[in-house]
């Protein structure tokens, strides 16, 4: 397998609950996940859980065998015992059909199968990426928003080929995280954004703009994008869509994937980050 963004590991096992983590500080987390700090609560500790069991699944490569599905479900804090040769054989019948969504069709099997109780969506996430890491390919991050719509779609009996078309979209969300980006710091981001003030606020309809997240903490690398807070006029707050003009218009003109949130409608419903709050950087 390619090296990857460790960025990718970090959000399988940060979102291997589904839980929302929107209004939690995210460097609370990542210290947690480098184990600088103790988990606190039961999403941060499954967090560590899932840490574990996926560098298992890492270490292991090959054919996915009954053996590591337990240990895994083991490692998650489930009973291996779930994992019966009956299961197993059913699994693997799905992991050496001649199809070219194997891993979403093992995913699938387990989600339906409902086998782990509240484990089941992490179990599934996670026999999809052993077989993902077994093929040579990189592991898939399960959005959670995102993942809840898929599992509630299979359950609801959606078909394999509408399905996928939604498993994609998270394999297609995971390797723009591993984009590589030209590594510039925030100084430079910064004059290339004050550089298109006026037409931001006269095309756009920006009035003000911050950055935040890794380049505003000077911990950027070659895979960040560039977070950036937008202050909309009040015709603009109305189209939740307008941000991602912006957005674009801003990838284009630095180079690097911008991505971000806006004080518009979707805004009011999501809250105001904690990283925002700790890290924001006004650049006009």
């Amino acid at each position: 397998m390619e090296p990857y963004n460790d960025k990718i590991d970090y959000l399988i096992c940060k979102f291997a609950l589904r839980a929302d983590t929107t209004a939690s500080n995210e460097k609370d987390w990542r210290d947690v996940y480098a184990g600088a700090k103790e988990p606190e609560g039961e999403a941060q500790a499954f967090m560590m859980k899932a840490k574990q069991a996926l560098a298992f699944i890492k270490a292991c490569g090959g054919p996915v065998t009954k053996d590591e599905v337990s240990h895994v479900c083991e490692l998650l804090g489930g009973d291996p015992q779930t994992v019966t040769a009956e299961f197993f054989e059913s699994l693997k019948e799905c992991l050496e059909s001649n199809s070219d969504d194997i891993p979403f069709q093992a995913y699938r099997f387990v989600i339906l199968s409902g086998l782990f109780g509240d484990l089941t969506p992490a179990m599934a996430a996670m026999v999809f990426n052993m077989e993902r890491i077994a093929l040579g390919a990189i592991p898939v991050v399960f959005f959670p928003a995102t993942s809840d719509s898929l599992d509630a779609e299979i359950k609801g009996g959606a078909s394999l080929q509408d399905t996928s078309a939604i498993a994609r979209e998270l394999e297609l969300r995971t390797s723009v995280l591993n984009a590589h980006h030209r590594l510039i710091t925030f100084d430079e981001a910064s004059q290339a954004i004050l550089s298109a003030e006026d037409e931001l606020k006269s095309t756009y309809g920006v009035e003000s703009l911050g950055i935040y997240g890794s380049f505003a903490r000077g911990e950027q690398d070659e895979y960040s994008d560039i977070d950036v807070f937008l202050c909309e006029a009040e015709e603009k707050k109305k189209d939740i869509n307008s941000k991602y003009l912006v957005f674009a218009f801003l990838g284009e003109k630095l180079g690097i994937r911008v991505d971000g949130r806006a004080n518009d409608a979707d805004f009011d419903t999501a809250g105001i980050l904690i990283e925002m709050k700790n890290d924001l950087k006004v650049v006009f």
